[in-house]
């Protein structure tokens, strides 16, 4: 694990106790680091630009979750010779809440900023949290109201 790795992990561990979470998953990003608690369906998002900014999404009120991807233009003929990921400009999570205004989104690739070798990995992660994300909707769907 990187120093910056381990530099995530204790500070969403710092925000996970003063909340009293335990967090069962977590993801570590170029910039943002996200964190879940399956039990109370609590996610910690923690970003790196924001002069380490962190927002506590709830999970619990969360319609709809989806996976975005935003491509770059692709002239005629370039699919011919060219595979479908080098034309992502942008992948990113996105959580719709119940109050639309409390919807948000997630990058986890953008083609500005990370190398187009780190696609395939990020794609995975993004498909392991969503994943995560459905199984904790089940969840909210089996228990009574």
């Amino acid at each position: 694990m990187t120093r910056r790795n381990k530099h995530f992990q204790q500070e969403l561990k710092k925000i996970a106790v003063h909340f009293s979470y335990k967090i069962s998953h977590s993801q570590i990003l170029r910039h943002q680091a996200i964190a879940i608690d399956e039990e109370k369906e609590k996610m910690i998002v923690l970003d790196h630009r924001k002069n380490h900014h962190f927002k506590i999404v709830n999970l619990a009120k969360i319609i709809s979750s989806a996976m975005k991807v935003t491509f770059k233009n692709i002239g005629a003929g370039e699919l011919e010779h060219k595979n479908m990921d080098e034309f992502i400009q942008k992948m990113s999570l996105s959580l719709d809440h119940v109050n639309e205004a409390k919807s948000v989104e997630f990058d986890f690739f953008n083609a500005d900023e990370n190398a187009s070798n780190e696609l395939t990995h990020l794609r995975l992660k993004l498909n392991n949290l969503k994943n995560i994300l459905a199984v904790i909707a089940r969840k909210q769907l089996a228990t009574p109201a």
